[in-house]
């Protein structure tokens, strides 16, 4: 039918041979997004999800067909404006559908417009009334797109559409008036009256028509094409529909539909507002405040949102009592009626006729009531409940922020003098009010709130420029805590929702610095307190690790920020609990490197901010002192040990990294981009010789092994039974039916207890001034992190590609170009296999350093034990090298050519080393599971935990004889008396299985022979020995032969190229296999 469509609008007819409108019809649905009418213009039948993905440009191709069969077909333009219009409308499924079928029927208006008004046979230039009948409809159909979106860019542009176009027409004129009528009938229609007469229903239509409306009565009144007269009448009529169909028709309109009347809004004159909206809207709340605040919220929202300069200070206290109003409100027992009058607040600040702050103004009106009804003693005046006062918090936050927003904006000037002045008053008094308040608000969703609006205020006091008292109040507020004499769990959890707070704030890291230096310059006493509390803090770790000391950590970081600040000394026990980082065991560590602290980094907001720029501050002020006194590697907090072991400071930003602690509140900066960011400071301030992003890289390779294998055996003892799963995790009864989630609930690597994304950036930053071989070949796998061989043509797998590139061409080839090239190719090729095809790394790890009881690496006597993540990463590793290797021929390449390295480099690196690996690791593990006995089949699938006796096979027989009767019980066949059926015979069936298997465990018991607490000394060291071997024989069986084989199918599937040079060597080890 499109075709046919297409092809007839192409024939150049005239008016008089007009298209069949059924031929527009599958267009416009088309164009809406419809799937069934896709498969009719297409002419055949087409998947759904298939039809809704039409490209961009034949969709824009389709709208340019439509628009010009509108144009030259009146049958068409009726057919839409008879119902079409309005069904296409209400078939709009996304943004762009709207904007093509808002500028589809908008260039069908402009082209009636023309027409009627051109074929007008009294010379009048008025539409007839069947013309006039069919613009009706037009633009009813496009003010109903217009308020389905919901979209203001979508009104601008058709409205456009339509001024611009009929303001182009010779008798433009006579065009934009005949549109008066018709958009003035589609508001009536819409408006309250009218809806309540049809029923009751509600329509949308009156904000986009009086909104379109107002663009051509703007163009008549520019071009002085109206008198005076009709312009009075047209304006008259449009403010009453304004009024009828939102406050004072019978009902009152919900936000959303107000808000489509912000372009009309937009022309509101200060007069009109004044006399006609304004008590209007008093009178509405005063009658019927429930009902009527969420309309007049709507009201001023959409006066602020249009950019007008309306001014509501004679209506906050005056016959409007709009104050009055939002005040009571705040005391109502509705939680969604409290939370209309917190944004109807705020908005009488913001309506000052262009942000003006003057004396006795609207922000100075509604700050001074609010903080008055913080602080009165009076029951009628006060705000005593915990909701209310969360209101006022939440309403002087508000304020600040739309204060502090104002003198950001590049365009608009600074507060004048006057508005300095009073801001500075406004200022002092709300602080002081929240000072006061705050301690003695003992409600924490409150007092959270509270804190985070004080904050705010104090930033304006920075803006004004003044220090008040109600400043030096707050500050007051914000020590006391840190200078009690008694430091006991309440006053702790005062400096962790004070101090730390703070600390945690959506406010930048320079105004954090700037309150903090504050806070020393105003009390005197603040640096003892926090050495004393520092100190308190290492008295309690040093008695119990088990807590992660919170409030030294605070203390030192306030000590440290303080010091770089200022460049004076760090206080002594601060400088030697962050010293305590270089040391390798964390058992000669402080509290800030302990195991319940980094534990604490991705569960505590407060730890997760400050910790690592701890470090990364102190590793500053080290770099500053060593360049003045002089200073050897091993005094760097972030090193490298001789023996390759990492510090406990890089192990601690190893915790950091993995799963950064996120913010409740919104931040200048991403968790990750902080974390990152203190890497970098870490890595520029280094001392020479420390290897700090080789630190850090091994620490953290180390980390995301231990913390994912963690997680995998809790998974592997979840899932082990029913019951386990079921207690881990009960099912949710309360739903009538399993709830339908589409897309991936969770990643994989969540589940892990990760972040890949954050392991990934983080690992390709610190590669680039890493040093050590060891710590590249785990940096490219930890690039890696998270990711899978599926990923083949995804593009993630691209964006992995890419930065494999960068690293092998910026890295990798000159570090190798600097030693013996083939040798620590074969490394990273050794490197790569071990972890894509072992259970077991081949690598040594404690042959570096003694391995001590608590230091968390996964250890085993032969190796590493390498995880399912790593081994993923590894496979995935392979997969991006050998996508690069594809890309070059060693037959017609250069391999010398600088641009050719990395490719030349990774086909190398996947065919003549890491192949021959694998294939090798394959025939030797082939070669150990030939040697595996029977005896030890038996003990790989015996219990751990039990004496495996070899070729005992008591209750063999039993089993089998339990085996047989419940056969010989499971065939008998006929029906005797008492019999009920088949549902009977299933459930007796599943009863006697049961009572086989229970049989055969206490059988298998028997055949074991004694549990651990009866075995003798010697039984116990046999038993140790059998679960030390089936450890073994679990990681060949279940580790190295499976994992083998899963890099070998992702080496030969990441590029054809690479697969077919590689099936030489590896094709008999798969085949043997």
């Amino acid at each position: 039918a499109e075709t046919e469509a297409s092809s007839s609008f192409e024939t150049g007819a005239d008016e008089s041979s007009a298209d069949p409108p059924a031929e527009i019809r599958p267009l416009v649905l088309l164009l809406a997004g419809d799937a069934d009418a896709d498969a009719d213009a297409d002419g055949e039948e087409t998947d759904a999800s298939t039809c809704t993905h039409q490209s961009s440009a034949n969709l824009e191709e389709k709208l340019d067909q439509a628009v010009d069969a509108l144009q030259r077909s009146e049958e068409a333009r009726v057919e839409l404006s008879s119902g079409l219009g309005i069904e296409a409308a209400e078939r709009c499924d996304s943004a762009e559908s709207y904007q093509r079928i808002g500028s589809l029927l908008a260039n069908a208006l402009v082209s009636h417009t023309d027409c009627s008004v051109g074929r007008s046979t009294d010379g009048s230039k008025i539409p007839s009334e069947a013309d006039a009948a069919i613009l009706v409809g037009l633009a009813r159909s496009l003010c109903r797109v217009l308020a389905l979106s919901s979209s203001p860019e979508t009104m601008d542009e058709s409205a456009s559409i339509v001024v611009e176009e009929l303001s182009s027409k010779d008798s433009c004129v006579e065009s934009l008036r005949a549109l008066v009528e018709p958009l003035l009938q589609v508001a009536r229609d819409g408006s309250a009256a009218a809806a309540k007469a049809k029923g009751g229903k509600r329509c949308v239509d009156v904000g986009p028509a009086l909104s379109v409306l107002e663009g051509v009565v703007t163009t008549l009144i520019y071009g002085k094409s109206a008198t005076p007269d009709e312009q009075g009448e047209w304006r008259k009529e449009m403010l009453q529909l304004l009024l009828s169909s939102t406050l004072t028709g019978g009902r009152f309109a919900p936000s959303a539909e107000v808000g489509m009347f912000c372009v009309y809004l937009s022309s509101l004159t200060q007069q009109d507002f004044d006399e006609t909206v304004a008590p209007a809207i008093g009178l509405k709340l005063r009658a019927n405040p429930d009902g009527a605040l969420e309309t007049a919220n709507g009201l001023l929202s959409a006066l602020i949102v249009s950019g007008s300069d309306i001014d509501l200070a004679v209506h906050i206290e005056g016959e409007t009592k709009l104050l009055a109003t939002g005040v009571r409100q705040l005391r109502s027992a509705k939680e969604d009626m409290r939370g209309l009058a917190v944004t109807f607040m705020v908005n009488l600040t913001v309506l000052t006729g262009g942000n003006v702050i003057a004396a006795g103004g609207a922000v100075d009106t509604v700050i001074s009531s609010i903080t008055e009804a913080l602080t009165s003693a009076k029951p009628a005046l006060a705000l005593s409940t915990p909701e209310q006062r969360l209101c006022a918090y939440n309403i002087l936050e508000r304020i600040a922020a739309h204060q502090l927003d104002r003198s950001k904006e590049e365009e608009s000037d600074d507060f004048s003098e006057d508005e300095k002045k009073v801001l500075a008053s406004l200022t002092d008094t709300v602080l002081v009010a929240l000072s006061q308040t705050l301690s003695k608000d003992n409600d924490p969703t409150a007092s959270s709130a509270g804190f985070q609006s004080l904050l705010k205020w104090m930033q304006m006091e920075k803006v004004v420029g003044l220090k008040s008292k109600g400043f030096k109040s707050a500050l007051d507020y914000l020590c006391k805590p840190v200078l009690s004499k008694k430091l006991n769990p309440a006053v702790s959890t005062d400096i962790r929702s004070r101090l730390g707070s703070l600390l945690t704030s959506s406010m930048s890291d320079d105004s954090i610095e700037t309150i903090i230096l504050d806070l020393f310059q105003h009390e005197s006493k603040l640096e003892a307190a926090l050495v004393a509390l520092a100190d308190n803090a290492t008295m309690k770790h040093s008695s119990s690790r088990n807590a992660a000391q919170i409030d030294g950590l605070i203390a030192v970081f306030l000590l440290l920020t303080h010091a770089c600040a200022t460049s004076s000394k760090l206080a002594p026990s601060a400088a030697k609990a962050l010293a305590a980082g270089s040391s390798i065991k964390a058992s000669k560590s402080s509290f800030l490197y302990s195991e319940a602290m980094n534990s604490a980094s991705s569960t505590n907001e407060v730890v997760g901010r400050i910790l690592h720029p701890s470090i990364a501050l102190y590793g500053k002020l080290a770099s500053k002192n060593a360049d003045d006194k002089g200073a050897a590697a091993k005094d760097a907090i972030v090193r490298l040990s001789d023996k390759g072991k990492p510090s406990t400071a890089a192990q601690t930003l190893a915790y950091c990294i993995i799963n950064p602690s996120s913010s409740v509140r919104s931040s200048d900066a991403s968790p990750l981009d902080r974390i990152c960011s203190s890497l970098k400071k870490v890595v520029t301030y280094s001392i020479a010789g420390s290897k700090a992003s080789d630190a850090i890289l091994v620490a953290l390779f180390s980390l995301v092994n231990e913390i994912s294998e963690q997680h995998e055996a809790e998974d592997n003892v979840l899932n082990k039974t029913r019951d386990a799963r079921t207690f881990a995790e009960p099912i949710n009864t309360s739903y009538a039916k399993l709830p339908l989630a589409k897309g991936k609930v969770s990643p994989p690597s969540f589940r892990k207890g990760l972040d890949p994304a954050s392991i990934r950036r983080a690992s390709t930053m610190l590669t680039s001034s890493a040093t050590d071989i060891d710590s590249i070949c785990k940096a490219l796998m930890l690039t890696h992190a998270g990711t899978t061989v599926q990923l083949t043509e995804s593009r993630q797998r691209e964006v992995l590609v890419t930065t494999t590139i960068q690293l092998l061409r910026e890295k990798v080839i000159p570090l190798f170009k600097e030693n013996d090239f083939s040798s620590l190719a074969k490394l990273l090729a050794d490197f790569i296999v071990s972890c894509a095809s072992s259970r077991l790394s081949a690598i040594k790890e404690d042959e570096k350093e003694p391995q001590t009881p608590g230091d968390g690496a996964n250890m085993e006597a032969d190796g590493l034990i390498l995880s399912s993540m790593i081994h993923e990463s590894a496979i995935s590793l392979i997969s991006s090298l050998g996508a690069i290797g594809g890309n070059f021929d060693p037959e017609f390449a250069d391999e010398d050519d600088e641009e050719n390295e990395p490719y030349a480099f990774a086909y190398s690196l996947c065919v003549d080393e890491i192949s021959v690996r694998l294939a090798s690791g394959i025939m030797s593990s082939l070669k150990a599971i030939k040697a595996i006995s029977s005896d030890d089949v038996d003990l790989l699938r015996s219990p751990a935990g039990v004496l495996f006796v070899a070729g005992k096979a008591a209750g063999d027989s039993a089993s089998a004889a339990t085996s047989k009767n419940a056969a010989k019980k499971r065939g008998v066949g006929k029906k005797s008396k008492g019999d009920f059926g088949a549902g009977f015979e299933e459930e007796e069936w599943e009863r006697q299985i049961k009572e086989e298997i229970a049989a055969k465990k206490r059988a298998s018991a028997g055949a074991s022979g004694k549990t651990t607490a009866s075995l003798t000394d010697e039984e116990k060291k046999e038993l140790a020995r059998q679960d030390d071997k089936r450890k073994t024989l679990s990681f060949l069986v279940d580790g190295d032969l499976p994992r083998a084989l899963s890099a070998i199918r992702a080496l030969c599937s990441s590029e054809i190229e690479v697969g077919n040079a590689v099936l030489p060597v590896l094709s008999n080890s798969v085949v043997a296999s």
